[in-house]
């Protein structure tokens, strides 16, 4: 339907759902005059927050009427595009479980965290733009916007319209530090952050010694290597009136 949308020439579709139904419209918009819409009815609602939508439907209708339409980055890996963040290692074990959340397994942030706890770091390689990284790390996080998974502030600098990724290389963290990160970046926050360097490219190639795993948004990617790269301005998007969030 939504193809059909675009051939007929709409202006605005609009996906009312969550972060996956969100994903699934948006992905037939790319690359068209056709913007989208969002009523956010899920329970994490990454996208909208990213976009400073607000989770009350009578306000989110209110922006559809008259907010502003931008246009916004998008990530692609493996032929696929993906609206949050690509991710090797451990976060993209975590996040496993971490989706599970949506599905309504409150359970999962305990296993997420069991999951965090037995990791070790791993030796990778990171192209980008204008540098090779190498690290002995526990995950990469390639991201187009602040927020994955479970709500988590992955990249609270990220921004949908730079044109580039930040890439966040999260090194050695003892296990308090571990803990004290979690719960830090857990549902918005963003207060503990140590052990980390950001980088920002339009492009990552991530390499490993022994196959690592990799996701974009909530999609295996099977294992490392694997490349990320952005399309800038691919997607419209209407937005409330004062724009994308700082």
């Amino acid at each position: 339907m939504t193809g059909e949308a675009v051939r007929a020439g709409c202006e605005l579709v609009v996906a009312a759902g969550g972060d996956g139904t969100i994903a699934v419209v948006a992905t037939e918009l790319l690359g068209t005059e056709t913007a989208l819409g969002v009523l956010p009815l899920g329970s994490i609602m990454n996208i909208p927050r990213m976009l400073g939508l607000p989770r009350e439907l009578p306000a989110a209708a209110a922006v559809l009427a008259s907010g502003a339409v931008r246009t916004i980055d998008v990530g692609e890996t493996r032929g696929r595009p993906f609206f949050e963040a690509g991710s090797v290692g451990m976060n993209a074990a975590m996040f496993r479980e971490a989706r599970k959340w949506e599905e309504g397994d409150r359970t999962s942030v305990l296993r997420t965290i069991w999951v965090a706890l037995r990791y070790r770091p791993a030796r990778m390689r990171v192209e980008l733009d204008d540098r090779i990284v190498q690290t002995r790390g526990l995950t990469i996080i390639v991201s187009n916007g602040p927020y994955t998974g479970a709500g988590m502030t992955v990249a609270p600098g990220a921004r949908l319209d730079d044109g580039r990724f930040d890439v966040r290389v999260f090194e050695r963290f003892s296990k308090w530090e571990l803990v004290r990160h979690l719960g830090s970046i857990a549902f918005g926050r963003r207060a503990y952050a140590p052990s980390i360097r950001t980088f920002r490219s339009t492009f990552a190639r991530i390499s490993s010694r022994h196959p690592l795993p990799a996701r974009a948004d909530s999609r295996d990617l099977g294992t490392t290597p694997v490349e990320f790269r952005v399309r800038p301005g691919a997607l419209r998007v209407v937005v409330p009136q004062e724009g994308l969030p700082e």
